[in-house]
């Protein structure tokens, strides 16, 4: 592949600190599935300029780190779209567990 198509991610670390995910991942007992994966798990789509770092467990939805955006965003597969979440992981999983977010 040519390298004017491939873009390097910024370390998974960063990221980890900027939406403060913690790196052993967020497990719901609530809905017992790995809404944040462990970091080391966490898949990275340079095309897409997206960070994979878990989801909900339902027709494919992804929550993650867009590139030059702020917050945590879901990606939906079948509209092709994003949306924005939170500002960050601790307020994407307490908004969650409260039922004001939902997929």
């Amino acid at each position: 592949m040519p390298s004017t198509l491939c873009k390097k991610l910024r370390p998974t670390e960063d990221i980890a600190s900027q939406v403060k995910a913690p790196i052993e991942g967020v497990f719901s007992d609530a809905v017992q599935y790995w809404l944040i994966r462990p970091i080391e798990e966490w898949l990275q789509d340079s095309n897409r300029d997206w960070t994979c770092i878990g989801g909900p467990g339902v027709d494919g939805i992804e929550f993650g780190v867009l590139d030059g955006s702020e917050g945590v965003h879901a990606y939906f597969p079948i509209e092709g779209e994003y949306r924005r979440l939170a500002g960050d992981v601790p307020t994407l999983i307490d908004e969650w567990e409260a039922g004001r977010i939902v997929v």
